[in-house]
């Protein structure tokens, strides 16, 4: 049965890349990493000021000179407007030289998971996807990039090519987007173009595997099952900066929205606090900031900074909130569910007001690709994508909470177990100290009668 489908968005004109003025500080978090600066030390752009502690994250660079401090788990920069000498640019001989280089210049996908781009890329690809796709509504970050450095990013591509080998290179570009399907045509390279599936959620790495490879991904599989690697088109462009020497500090953001005064495409520097970018573009009449894009964001926290994650900021008069009611069944979210989930069915395994979960085992929620195509369509107004983002967090949360009790249980039944054994070694020490006590004292006593 064919699906119903929340038409592809049509070709939105960029503009060029531009620039707000930064930020007082920048707020770096460190989640997975620790400082290797020195509480109020005077740092460059680009200097490394965190490294990782964990396997999938990433060192922190300094987007901008300035004086460091730290804050609980949070990094402060207070920019200083000094120059920085131009960097080295960097010349991998092989592979391995190659992903150190993307691990040390923290390259991260920049649409919107922000997995470490060294641990996807790796020799032996059986094919390499560029997702050149953009399904959000009023979201233009990735085309503007496209079109503001087409040539930097082709080389780019033909050196990762070359270095890392893959079977096949796919461009994957939305359909309806002659202008950068002419934009890459017209450049020669180690790639194939595609047309993205005309739907939304068009960028879905499931979806362009299915549509480029005519073999859908089972529940739960990853693309790399396949040797198969995806990265965004915005990453390609990180790994052009670290060919030339510069590591991943910034990104392009579309900032647009109703309270929205200048709207278009920033490069925007990490940390940079949400709020700011509500003050230099918005001004008094912003009430409410959605960041990710309309379908699939959501409300900023207070407190939110720009990071690899952040596609768009929308700034708006009114919070976009709909009264909602009840669910009325009437199974109109079920088609457009390119995952071929049923939503009301989802609604109703969340976790219920009181804690308890209807169904945690039910695998609807990690299937769920967050797209916003049941929300868009749902008329009781039901914030669906918001409800099932929250209950994965939840789902995620209890299931680490439920791991680390198993962890905590085994390590006391392993404690138990070497004070049992332990206790066990010592009785047996006294019955054999007892046995040889006793043996000696017959000993002796027969001795005894013996004179």
């Amino acid at each position: 049965m064919t699906r119903a489908t929340i038409p592809a968005k049509a070709y939105t004109d960029p503009g060029p890349v531009r620039a707000i003025p930064d930020a007082d500080t920048l707020n770096l978090p460190l989640a997975g990493r620790f400082a290797c600066v020195a509480d109020g030390a005077w740092v460059d752009a680009d200097e490394t000021v965190a490294l990782p502690t964990r396997p999938d994250a990433l060192p922190l660079h300094a987007p901008l000179a300035g004086a460091v401090h730290l804050a609980d788990d949070v990094l402060v920069l207070t920019p200083t407007g000094a120059e920085s000498s131009p960097p080295a640019p960097a010349r991998p001989a092989d592979t391995i030289e190659f992903l150190a280089l993307l691990r040390d210049m923290g390259v991260a996908g920049l649409g919107g998971a922000g997995f470490p781009t060294h641990l996807k890329l790796r020799p032996g690809l059986d094919m390499l996807i560029v997702n050149a796709v953009e399904c959000e509504p009023g979201v233009s970050a990735d085309q503007a990039v496209l079109e503001s450095r087409i040539d930097e990013l082709i080389a780019a591509l033909d050196r990762l090519v070359d270095l890392i080998g893959p079977a096949e290179t796919v461009i994957a570009v939305d359909g309806h987007n002659a202008r950068a399907k002419d934009l890459l045509a017209s450049r020669a390279g180690a790639f194939r173009l595609a047309d993205a599936p005309a739907a939304h959620p068009a960028g879905s790495e499931r979806q362009l595997v299915a549509a480029l490879t005519g073999n859908p991904l089972a529940p739960g599989e990853r693309p790399a099952a396949r040797r198969i690697a995806l990265i965004n088109l915005s990453t390609l462009a990180a790994i052009a900066d670290a060919f030339d020497g510069r590591p991943m500090s910034h990104r392009v953001v579309t900032v647009h929205g109703d309270a929205c005064s200048d709207p278009g495409n920033f490069r925007i520097a990490f940390g940079t606090p949400i709020a700011h970018i509500a003050n230099v573009l918005g001004g008094d009449d912003v009430t409410a900031i959605r960041t990710g894009g309309s379908l699939t964001g959501s409300l900023a926290a207070p407190g939110a900074v720009v990071g690899p994650g952040t596609l768009a900021v929308e700034l708006l008069r009114h919070t976009p909130a709909r009264e909602a009611v009840p669910c009325i069944r009437c199974g109109v979210c079920a088609p457009v569910c390119p995952e071929q989930l049923n939503p009301q069915r989802l609604l109703e395994s969340l976790p219920s007001p009181n804690g308890d979960t209807t169904d945690s085992r039910n695998p609807g929620l990690d299937a769920c690709l967050l797209c916003g195509a049941c929300t868009a369509v749902c008329p009781s107004a039901i914030p669906l994508n918001d409800l099932f983002r929250a209950g994965r967090a939840a789902l995620r949360a209890e299931r680490a909470a439920n791991a680390a009790a198993d962890r905590a249980r085994e390590r006391f039944e392993r404690h138990a177990a070497r004070d049992r054994a332990r206790a066990a070694r010592r009785a047996e020490r006294l019955r054999s100290r007892r046995q040889k006590a006793d043996a000696k004292a017959l000993i002796a006593a027969a001795k005894g009668r013996r004179t």
